[in-house]
């Protein structure tokens, strides 16, 4: 056997490995991929980097928000949501996961309610390197809450009209 040989052989592992592991990362990616294809309608997840920069954008519900998976990637929370301001509620709530907590709000936008969660992501050493974000669109849910509402006010609006009406009458016998 020459070297010329023990080289070819060396190759020729290596380049198995390495298309071993680009079949594994392909599955691995198509898992992930009808993962959020499958994902509920109105259901969106993102991350962002450490200043604020898209860095995933998917998830069925991108459509209620106009926008396709993937778009908004490279964009800032604040160009997505064309403010400046730190306070504006997913800002804030984006850098308080920046500081390691996780926060959970409900936040309207664009006429559709979302139920939100922000997470912070860290690196192997612990260090906060980004926020991972999911929403669900709420919205149904919300506007079928108001309307349970609004139907129990009602009834309880007729019991109370009702016994006044009973009050009334008792004092009139």
């Amino acid at each position: 056997m020459s070297i010329k040989d023990c080289n070819l052989s060396y190759l020729r592992t290596l380049t198995d490995n390495l298309n071993d592991r680009d079949e594994e990362l392909k599955k691995r990616d198509e898992l992930v991929q009808l993962v959020f294809d499958n994902c509920p309608a109105g259901l969106v997840i993102w991350a962002v980097d450490k200043n604020l920069i898209f860095t995933l954008s998917e998830g069925r519900g991108l459509k209620n928000l106009g926008i396709k998976e993937g778009q908004s990637i490279g964009k800032s929370l604040y160009e997505y949501f064309d403010t400046v301001d730190d306070n504006f509620e997913p800002i804030k709530h984006h850098i308080k996961a920046f500081e390691g907590t996780p926060v959970r709000y409900d936040y309207e936008h664009l006429g559709r309610v979302w139920h939100t969660h922000c997470t912070p992501v860290f690196n192997k050493k612990n260090k906060v390197i980004g926020v991972a974000g999911c929403a669900f669109d709420i919205t149904e849910y919300v506007e079928q809450q108001k309307k349970i509402e609004k139907l129990e006010k009602i009834i309880k609006d007729r019991e109370t009209c009702s016994q006044d009406k009973m009050e009334l009458i008792r004092k009139l016998v």
